[in-house]
């Protein structure tokens, strides 16, 4: 079974139609059996949604769709991703602003999973840890 964690831009990519990385993103969730959510994940859809200025249903009907999707496996986080985030954050002296990525990294890391992302700085993070990447 071919999983993945995802991260929050290539859900955005996909579900967002005017979105040049659109089929992209299709693609590569289509071609992956398990979608590993991290929590995180879905409060920054929420945010990036109401950026969007989508009304209160659109956001729920979306985030119900993600939600209760049998491929999407919703991934909570004990404390131990957040201190891995805040680790990486104070050894590589990275703004603090990078924490909601670093915790899907260390979601990454500690299934040892493919990430899903189109983040160049994320990319070159999971690259660096020698975690898989999709595309």
């Amino acid at each position: 079974m071919r999983q993945a964690v995802i991260d929050t831009n290539v859900y955005v990519h996909a579900i967002v139609e005017e979105s040049p990385l659109n089929a992209n993103a299709r693609k590569i969730l289509n071609e992956i059996e398990l979608w590993i959510t991290p929590v995180i994940v879905l409060y920054e859809l929420t945010w990036v949604f109401r950026k969007l200025k989508l009304s209160l249903s659109e956001i729920v009907d979306i985030m119900f769709s993600i939600i209760e999707n049998p491929r999407v496996k919703v991934v909570a986080d004990n404390g131990s991703h957040v201190k891995r985030a805040l680790t990486i954050l104070k050894n590589e002296k990275l703004n603090v602003a990078m924490f909601n990525d670093k915790v899907i990294l260390s979601t990454a890391m500690y299934l040892n999973l493919p990430l899903a992302t189109f983040d160049s700085e994320l990319r070159r993070q999971a690259k660096k840890r020698g975690l898989p990447l999709l595309p």
